[in-house]
């Protein structure tokens, strides 16, 4: 892993918009509005409550839709709190609304679930969002795995790394989380290694050096969050997987499939988007 050529990754920008929930009227729509509510919540932003429907009506009217929008103000105020309808198909409505937030969250498919009925939806508005974007999945795993309770960042050195730390360590220092940043290698003469319990081998494992320039500057400006460093190894998305099954969030950079421009995540994001038993997050 070559580590990506940004100067000062850490001063980029942040964006400031409201926190963007599509809402489905389902009951795990209603846990996914939780999830973006207690976001905007530690982030300061208001919330954006995103309902598509080709005949929508009043928000009053709609029972499920009334009942959400109550659910989110008794969590954050009614002047944080707004509704839009769109008489438009879901991805058009929420890539709409994507241009000026700070994060756009969506539900995807139960785990479990096969990877092609993930849903056009997600996969168009997480490969296409300007705004970083959160896939919420029905549905946790409870095997214990070495990033229980972390923000796990996944990193191969790209610039996309460096907006997903950024992403990463600003999500730990609200949530006081831990977080892991890891990088998966293809081989390792040393197997697999993770910082808090398997001691530096002779050989380094490869891609650490790399790893350790990247997350530098961002330890430096987050002392607050306790970080630890790993490489695993095998193919990117199954570790990642294996790795997260009880992490608070999972942090990856987008790459664009720029010859495919209805699905433009890369197949590694896509997976893991696809399969991930925690919440995604998939920066750009």
């Amino acid at each position: 892993m070559r580590a990506a050529g940004v100067a000062d990754p850490v001063s980029q920008d942040v964006r400031c918009g409201p926190v963007v929930v599509g809402f489905d009227g389902s009951r795990h729509g209603l846990a996914v509005l939780d999830w973006a509510a207690e976001e905007a919540a530690a982030s300061g932003h208001d919330l954006t409550i995103c309902h598509a429907d080709p005949a929508p009506t009043p928000d009053g009217a709609d029972p499920l839709l009334a009942g959400a929008l109550r659910r989110a103000r008794d969590r954050l105020g009614s002047r944080r709190v707004a509704v839009r309808l769109f008489a438009t198909p879901a991805d058009d409505a929420l890539l709409r609304l994507a241009n000026t937030a700070s994060l756009v969250v969506l539900g995807g498919a139960p785990v479990g679930v096969a990877h092609r009925l993930l849903g056009s939806t997600v996969l168009r508005v997480a490969g296409r969002s300007p705004a970083p974007s959160v896939v919420i999945r029905p549905g946790t795993g409870w095997a214990s795995t070495p990033f229980d309770g972390h923000v796990v960042v996944g990193v191969d050195g790209s610039s996309h790394g460096s907006a997903a730390l950024m992403f990463g360590f600003a999500f730990a220092t609200r949530h006081r989380a831990p977080l892991a940043v890891v990088h998966v290698a293809p081989t390792s003469p040393c197997g697999s290694w993770i910082e808090s319990r398997d001691p530096l081998p002779a050989a380094e494992p490869p891609g650490l050096a790399a790893l350790t320039e990247l997350v530098e500057p961002f330890r430096r400006a987050y002392p607050q969050v306790p970080v630890e460093r790993a490489v695993l190894v095998g193919h990117p998305a199954d570790q990642l997987l294996a790795a997260v099954d009880r992490a608070l969030l999972l942090v990856v950079g987008r790459r664009a499939r720029r010859h495919l421009p209805a699905v433009t995540l890369g197949s590694t994001s896509q997976a893991i988007v696809a399969r991930a038993p925690c919440p995604v997050a998939v920066c750009p």
